[in-house]
């Protein structure tokens, strides 16, 4: 049986192999999925990463004594004197931007009109703020005193994709996970079914394996210009007001490639994937495959955020001990190498960011994981 399973693992990595369209990078497949546009390389080194201190920042933090804190929260919204966040029991906490004092506490649990039962992103738009919610596959729209006005039924929400979801007036724009071409929606509020529309293909066939290669973000600039990231690809696919793709930028990425995995650590099985011991495959070149064991995936990108001509985005990947924030900037139509971050505390420790909002001139950084939050000019960032 021991040899009949190291055979297995031998022909799934030659099936690997065979099929990789580039023997220097595992990821250059994806390509052939998508229509012949100019592709752009932009390289991140060890080098280019600087770190800023407390001194290069702004913290925003609660008042000494208080009982809640600005962060620890899943999702964050900027308003002009206020953050809002939302906080892992369904609770939505309104902060005072310069002070941190607690302003509200807000609660909307229930399957009825303007309730949710899972929060899986928040959206402001000049005048209304609008709860996603994947459970019920809705949304929901308010207007900022928390007035109920409407919900809207989402056909095929991918949830998983957080947070996949943007509205760049008059258009709403989520993942969706049911569709056997594409992997995202666009539609019209308060229009017809006929202006429902879905574009860019799908990397990872529906109910095909590993299917997590299909997980993404999405942002948008104000002339709709829409770019996607996959959580475990390092490209960035750009796409026109009229949803064509334009340009694609491989970011190549210090330690994309080392994606290893301490044996004694799974000894077991853990967070339902099979340890490497048992056979599990942990991250394999974005191909079609075959078999019931499991695939343990590491998502290295987390969140892409358009700042009118900077774009920025998060990688974090713990094999190659490697966390930081990448801005790109975009000169002459060109998008081109801007800087890397890396934000150490107080205490010595690096901030893990988990959520990136920006609101003219300002760049928010908040993290499930972190008490404070973190603000900066995007415009004084250190290059």
């Amino acid at each position: 049986m021991k040899q009949l399973s190291i055979i297995y693992l031998l022909l799934i990595f030659f099936l690997f192999e065979s099929c990789s369209h580039d023997n220097n990078d595992r990821y250059s497949i994806v390509l052939e999925r998508f229509e012949d546009v100019p592709l752009e390389n932009i390289h991140i080194n060890e080098t280019d990463i600087l770190d800023l201190f407390s001194d290069n920042y702004e913290i925003i933090a609660a008042p000494e004594g208080a009982v809640h804190f600005t962060g620890l929260g899943n999702h964050l919204l900027v308003f002009e004197d206020s953050l809002l966040i939302a906080t892992n029991d369904l609770m939505l906490r309104a902060i005072d931007l310069e002070t941190g004092d607690l302003l509200n506490e807000y609660s909307f649990k229930g399957k009825g009109p303007g309730e949710f039962q899972d929060i899986s992103g928040i959206i402001s738009t000049d005048n209304k703020i609008i709860i996603v919610d994947g459970r019920l596959m809705k949304i929901s729209i308010f207007d900022y005193q928390w007035n109920h006005i409407q919900d809207h039924v989402l056909e095929g929400i991918d949830a998983r994709s957080h947070p996949g979801f943007i509205f760049n007036s008059p258009y709403f724009y989520y993942p969706i996970r049911d569709h056997n071409d594409h992997l995202i929606q666009r539609i019209k509020l308060n229009h017809s079914e006929e202006s429902v529309r879905s574009f860019h293909n799908r990397i990872i066939s529906y109910a095909k394996k590993p299917e997590q290669y299909n997980r993404l973000v999405i942002s948008s600039a104000e002339n709709l210009e829409i770019v996607v990231l996959h959580l475990a690809l390092p490209y960035l696919f750009f796409y026109n007001e009229d949803l064509k793709l334009q340009q694609i930028i491989h970011v190549h990425l210090p330690g994309i490639d080392r994606i290893g995995v301490d044996e004694s650590e799974y000894s077991g099985s853990s967070a339902g994937a099979e340890s490497v011991q048992t056979g599990a495959f942990l991250n394999p070149p974005p191909i079609e495959i075959e078999t019931s064991k499991a695939i343990s995936m590491m998502f290295f990108l987390r969140n892409v955020v358009y700042a009118e001509d900077k774009l920025f985005f998060y990688y974090a990947n713990r094999y190659a001990d490697q966390q930081f924030l990448t801005m790109l900037e975009k000169k002459q139509g060109q998008w081109i190498k801007g800087g890397s971050y890396r934000f150490i505390k107080p205490d010595g420790d690096q901030f893990t960011i988990f959520n990136i909002v920006y609101r003219k001139p300002y760049l928010y950084l908040s993290s499930r994981w972190e008490e404070d939050i973190i603000r900066i000019n995007a415009d004084n960032l250190l290059r």
